[in-house]
């Protein structure tokens, strides 16, 4: 995954309206990496799992708005990457 973090990071800042990669919690930034590279990476994970594993953290290890700023940047991200949000695969 490292040697992807640099792409990874800029589509997310790209994703992230109004919040740069900067401004983000440490964890939030941390998740969302984890999330995309699964995204791009892990054909074989459904879209939905996830979005639903990466919000589950967000809301267990960062603060209490990060579940739905990491579903929404991962719901646009999923869009971007796979076209969808939700799995129909």
């Amino acid at each position: 995954m490292l040697q992807h973090l640099q792409e990874l990071d800029e589509a997310i800042d790209q994703a992230s309206e109004h919040w740069r990669l900067e401004r983000m919690p440490v964890v939030d930034r941390a998740i969302l990496r984890l999330g995309l590279f699964e995204l791009r990476y892990r054909p074989d994970t459904p879209t939905a799992v996830i979005i639903a594993e990466a919000v589950d953290l967000a809301k267990r290890f960062s603060t209490e708005r990060s579940g739905a700023f990491v579903n929404g940047v991962l719901a646009a991200l999923a869009r971007r990457e796979r076209g969808r949000t939700t799995d129909g695969d």
